[in-house]
């Protein structure tokens, strides 16, 4: 794969959208957002697309126990 020529933004947003990720999971969603920009125009509406579009494949939001029907936005 040839390199992707992002600005230091882009380049940014993608290393945050990784962040959050286990580890091990990191490399892989790296490729996949550079794959689905190869041989696309590189703007940050396409950037933020393709890890619109990747993140949910690599991220496994935690579940958050309920207090007995009790909210924080319930009185």
């Amino acid at each position: 794969m040839s390199p992707i020529a992002l600005t230091d933004e882009q380049l940014a947003s993608v290393m945050r959208a990784a962040q959050p990720l286990p580890v091990h999971a990191r490399d892989s969603f790296l490729q996949e957002v550079a794959e689905r920009l190869q041989g696309r125009e590189l703007g940050d509406g396409s950037v933020a697309r393709a890890i619109r579009e990747v993140l949910p494949k690599f991220f496994d939001a935690p579940q958050l126990e309920r207090a007995a029907g009790h909210s924080k936005w319930s009185r």
